[in-house]
């Protein structure tokens, strides 16, 4: 049914996975860089995130440090953690889309 009924970046003709990969090595700002050492604009990046870029010193700390404390848990059977509820005050209008 998924197949049918939702939008994915592969192709449905059968050729999922027959087709040469591009290799990743690394990464800075909106580049990345492949096993051969060029450098790719990576356009899908923000397909299934946001993308603010490679590299960001700013979000690997803010990650780090919430990391450190808590680095996951579950918000279903009606929980949720304090740097949520902390997000949602300061992004007010702020809507999940499932």
């Amino acid at each position: 049914m998924g197949q049918r009924s939702l939008p994915a970046p592969v192709g449905r003709d059968g050729s999922f996975g027959q087709n040469n990969r591009t290799f990743v090595e690394s990464a800075s700002g909106i580049h990345v860089v492949n096993e051969k050492g060029e450098r790719l604009i990576d356009g899908p990046g923000g397909m299934w995130c946001t993308q603010i870029g490679y590299g960001r010193e700013e979000m690997a700390e803010a990650m780090a440090e919430r990391a450190r404390s808590l680095a996951y848990f579950s918000p279903f059977n009606n929980t949720n953690s304090t740097a949520a509820r902390g997000s949602h005050a300061k992004l007010p209008n702020a809507r999940l889309v499932i």
